[in-house]
Formats: C-alpha cells, sequence, structure tokens
C-alpha cells in the first residue's frame, strides 16, 4: 500500500471515530415492540434494560391497564419498571407514570386520571444502575364520558317475572342446593303478580297467581343515593322491609330482601306501564320457563 493510500485510509478510520463518538444512540426499536433508551452519556445500549410495551386493554374515560415486559435487565439489576405515558409521543419518566410494585418480568400498570375521548402514547420503561430503558410506543384513545342515564322511577305498575328464594353463606353467596324459583307470566291477568307504586307512596302488591285474588297494601320510600327500598307491608299483616335495589331502568327492576338466617328473597319485575292509575299494557308476556306458583313477601317464620 503506497503512502497515499495509507494516509487516505487513516483520515477515513479519524473521521469515522469523531462521526461515531459525536453521536449518542438514544432509541432503537424492532419488530418486537422493543425500544431501549441508554439517557445519554458513554453508555451503550445494552447497558440499560431492555423492554417490551403490550397493547393497552380495558379503556373507559378516566382510565386503563397496560402491560410491559423487561426483555433483560442489561448490565445491573432493574431497580424499577413500569409504564409512562403523555399526550405528546415518546413519554419518559418526566411526564405521567406508574410504577410496578410485583417487581416481576412481565407487569401491569394503571394508567389513571385520563381525559375522556383523549388519544394517548404509552411505553413501558426499566431502570438499572446505568440507566432508563424505554420499550416501544404504542397509543389509545379513551372513551366518550358517558351519557347519565335517564333518571328512572318506580312509580308505575310492574309485573313480577321471576323470584329467588335461597339461603347464603358466610360470604353472602347463594348456597345452591337451597335455590327455589317461582315463575310468572307477565301481566296475566289469571296467574301473574304485580306491584304498583303511586306518587304518594303508596302502594299494592296484586297476586293472581293464588286461588283466590290476593291485595297486599304498602308504604315505601326510596334511597336513591344508597338504592334502598324501604317497604312497610300493613295488610293482611303488618311487616317492615329494608330491601337493596341493584337494578332500576325505566323497563326492569330487582329488589333484595334478606331475612332471618341468611334467608333472601330476589325478585324480577317487568314494567307494565308508567302510570299507576292509568290503563296498563294488557299483553301478557309469557316466560320459556316452566310456571310455577310462590308467594310473594315470603316470610320466614
Amino acid at each position: 500500500m503506497n503512502k497515499k493510500v495509507k494516509a487516505l485510509a487513516a483520515v477515513m478510520l479519524i473521521a469515522a471515530a469523531i462521526l461515531f463518538a459525536g453521536c449518542t444512540p438514544e432509541e432503537s426499536n424492532d419488530a418486537n415492540n422493543n425500544w431501549m433508551n441508554n439517557g445519554g452519556g458513554n453508555q451503550t445500549t445494552t447497558a440499560v434494560p431492555k423492554v417490551k410495551t403490550s397493547d393497552i386493554f380495558d379503556i373507559t374515560d378516566t382510565h386503563a391497564y397496560g402491560r410491559g415486559e423487561v426483555v433483560s435487565e442489561g448490565e445491573s439489576s432493574v431497580i424499577e419498571r413500569g409504564l409512562c405515558w403523555s399526550t405528546s409521543i415518546k413519554p419518559t419518566l418526566n411526564d405521567s407514570h406508574a410504577q410496578d410494585t410485583m417487581g416481576q418480568e412481565v407487569f401491569t400498570c394503571m394508567l389513571d386520571d385520563l381525559l375522556p375521548a383523549t388519544t394517548y402514547y404509552v411505553r413501558a420503561y426499566a431502570v438499572n444502575n446505568e440507566g432508563v430503558g424505554y420499550g416501544g410506543q404504542v397509543s389509545f384513545t379513551t372513551l366518550d364520558t358517558p351519557e347519565p342515564p335517564a333518571e328512572a322511577s318506580l312509580i308505575g305498575v310492574w309485573g313480577v317475572e321471576q323470584i329467588d328464594y335461597y339461603c347464603t353463606d358466610y360470604y353472602g353467596n347463594p348456597i345452591a342446593n337451597t335455590l327455589q324459583t317461582y315463575y310468572y307470566p307477565i301481566g296475566d291477568p289469571d296467574n301473574g303478580i304485580e306491584m304498583v307504586f303511586r306518587e304518594d307512596l303508596t302502594g299494592e302488591a296484586i297476586d293472581h297467581s293464588l286461588d283466590s285474588l290476593r291485595v297486599t297494601t304498602f308504604i315505601y320510600s326510596y334511597d336513591e343515593y344508597d338504592s334502598i327500598l324501604y317497604l312497610t307491608v300493613q295488610t293482611p299483616s303488618y311487616h317492615a322491609y329494608q330491601m337493596s335495589v341493584p337494578v332500576l331502568s325505566d323497563d326492569s327492576f330487582v329488589y333484595v330482601n334478606e331475612y332471618v338466617d341468611n334467608y333472601v328473597e330476589k325478585a324480577y319485575m317487568k314494567r307494565l306501564s308508567y302510570f299507576p292509575d292509568k290503563s296498563r299494557s294488557t299483553q301478557t308476556v309469557n316466560s320459556n320457563k316452566p310456571f310455577a306458583k310462590g308467594p310473594l313477601f315470603k316470610i320466614n317464620q
């Protein structure tokens, strides 16, 4: 090799060294959505943890969940891992972030305090003594804030569709072999049961399922905040009940009445009319379940 070629080669090597030294490899990602960031300085991309970001799931208007995975710890043990997010691309620990407390390679974190109908960018991260490694970026959009449900009211006529009677265990779970279920054809004037709630807080249960018509009168109040129905039966005998109402919509009503000794009555109703003192729907809705006669407001004597 002559002197000119040697000199040219030396110049090229020096230039390459200068160019390489002036570049700080901050980020890289691959087809598996792995992304690493060494935080600058004289570190290399293998010194910090290698992290993978997974898709976001269980998205609502204000929060979501995401997963990450530490693929490799780098040159020292991982001391922190989690997810960071922002409305701008490439979020870092300077943005909102959640730390995993389980210390496992695959981890899950909740992203909270989100804005509705907003696009967010997420990266998993892991920290060791060498710096921070970031996973690849994923994005998602939160849901719109749901519209408040239409105000539902007890006032009107309800047809009893089904009543379950059962005992519960220590934790309040139904005991299967104690379950007794009674079905009724909704709106049937000969076999159905109706419950009427009036604006003056009086009502009645009209039971056609027995051999003779039975009318039970009551007074009631409803606590919308705690979903509790207070009902005092006046006839044929006096009893006071405090019922939980897990479902109350324009056309569906469920109450749960708990008696002594962990005995429960759970009734399912469908609306027949919004007006207790006007004509109601006369359409009979026959259940596809076998018809069974049974009492309403069963008392555990």
